[in-house]
């Protein structure tokens, strides 16, 4: 099992706060000879700004892992996530030029807005697969792809025919085991993409085992990474 969360309250300077809070639980199931099945849950919340925006998603991951030989030097994974997206917006706290009297806000006076709709609920889907090789135990190397909102659903509040497009994502880590202690040196690459935005992280770190201070098989890793938007 493995449990994990994570609370974030950011931009501080900012009249009310942006925070976000997400939990997840995961379990690796042995079915037989190295065949694993994972099966997870996550929530993610997001709430900000003076529109107490919120989303919300709960979702339930399957995913499988299969060897392509008796020792499991190389296998592939196949994963699936699923969840019901929730998106909300309270315009009763908001103010707008047109309830201005020269003097004051008057929240009583028509904003001049369409608000419309004020909260939407979607359905999304996405996938991924990978594949894992390792080489006489000094070299081994990951690559996957993994493409989001399969469904392209429809997610704008206000507008019913604005549909979230379809990202992509990919991955190559590559590890170098330098000697049998556990110093290694990794290298990881990542590119995504949605739409005409991009993003692509590069870096390396070194890894330093601390199995000599601890009972623990325990680890530090370091190094620089550049992103690029």
């Amino acid at each position: 099992y493995r449990f994990s969360g994570h609370y974030r309250n950011q931009w501080f300077t900012a009249p009310v706060n942006y925070n976000t809070f997400s939990i997840s639980a995961e379990k690796k199931i042995n079915i037989k000879n190295k065949l694993f099945l994972g099966v997870g849950f996550n929530t993610s919340v997001d709430r900000a700004g003076d529109s107490r925006y919120t989303s919300v998603l709960p979702a339930v991951s399957f995913s499988t892992i299969v060897p392509l030989d008796k020792y499991a030097n190389h296998k592939i994974s196949l994963g699936v996530q699923g969840g019901l997206w929730y998106r909300q917006l309270d315009y009763s706290n908001l103010e707008f030029d047109q309830q201005y009297t020269g003097i004051e806000f008057n929240p009583a006076l028509p904003s001049g807005e369409n608000n419309g709709l004020n909260r939407r609920t979607f359905f999304d889907l996405s996938t991924g697969l990978a594949y894992h090789g390792i080489l006489k135990n000094t070299f081994e190397w990951k690559v996957g792809l993994g493409i989001f909102h399969l469904l392209k659903p429809k997610f704008s509040i206000k507008e019913t025919d604005v549909v979230l497009p379809l990202r992509y994502s990919a991955h190559l880590n590559l590890v170098f085991n330098l000697n049998r202690k556990g110093y290694a040196l990794q290298t990881d690459f990542l590119f995504s993409n949605q739409s005409v935005k991009y993003e692509a992280l590069a870096g390396f770190k070194v890894r330093l085992p601390l199995s000599r201070y601890t009972s623990q098989n325990a680890a530090l890793l370091f190094g620089p990474y550049r992103d690029w938007e």
